[in-house]
Formats: C-alpha cells, structure tokens, sequence
C-alpha cells in the first residue's frame, strides 16, 4: 500500500493529478451551487458589501458574473421575506417605488417624464399641499 504522498506523486508522474482536480472542483462547486450555504452566503455578502454585486460576486465561492440574476431573485425574495433590508441600488428603487405609490395614493401624478424615457418623482412637503 503506497502513502499518500506517494500515491500523490505517482498521479503527478501519470499526468492524472490535473484531471483529477479538476473533476473533484466541478463536483464541489456543483454540490455548494443552489444549496443552503451558497444562499446563507449571497445575503451576507449583499449585506456585508451594501448591494455592491461586483463585491459579492467576488467573495461567494464558485460564482461568475453569470450568477448576478440568480443571486438577484435570492437576494428580493429575501427582501420580500423580510430577512434582510434592501441595500444600495435595490435601497433606492425601493424609495422611488415607495414615493409613487405614496404619490399615487394622494391622488397626485406619480412624477413627470424628463425627456429620456425616465420618470422623475417630485415629492413635496405636506405643507404645500394646501397652497
């Protein structure tokens, strides 16, 4: 019975160490993808990096940018659960989203278009409502 070292060493000689790595990489990064711990992981991240996805990408393991939408719909279920609070630019699409149907609910326009296909929200002080 060869040691491990040795048995390791008769992979490299083989050319069998690389392969072997590789395949042992794609089984772990399959079995951490879509798993509690990779989910445990983006929320933590989302919040640790303030919504900053460029950061999260870098810091959850086995991720690429192609996981962006994936880490998305996580990270506003989470929100939706209230597990964690929106951060960043999720932060500021939940005030705007909040300002128009406050607006809405006045009865006022939601806010006026500025020439570029955007809405731009005007919200008011109550005071001058009445004037």
């Amino acid at each position: 019975m060869k040691s491990e070292e040795e048995f390791l060493e008769y992979l490299k000689e083989s050319g069998q160490l690389i392969p072997l790595l590789l395949k042992w990489r794609h089984w772990k990064t399959e079995k951490y993808r879509y798993s509690r711990e990779e989910h445990d992981d983006v929320l933590k991240y989302y919040t640790m990096h303030r919504g900053n996805w460029a950061h999260v990408i870098e810091c959850v393991i086995y991720s690429t940018d192609k996981d962006i939408g994936r880490f998305k719909g996580m990270v506003e279920e989470a929100i939706a659960n209230g597990e964690i609070k929106p951060m960043g630019m999720d932060k500021t699409r939940a005030v705007i989203e909040k300002a128009k149907s406050a607006t809405l609910k006045r009865g006022r326009s939601s806010g006026e278009d500025d020439g570029y296909g955007r809405t731009r929200v005007v919200i008011t002080p109550k005071d001058s409502e009445s004037s």
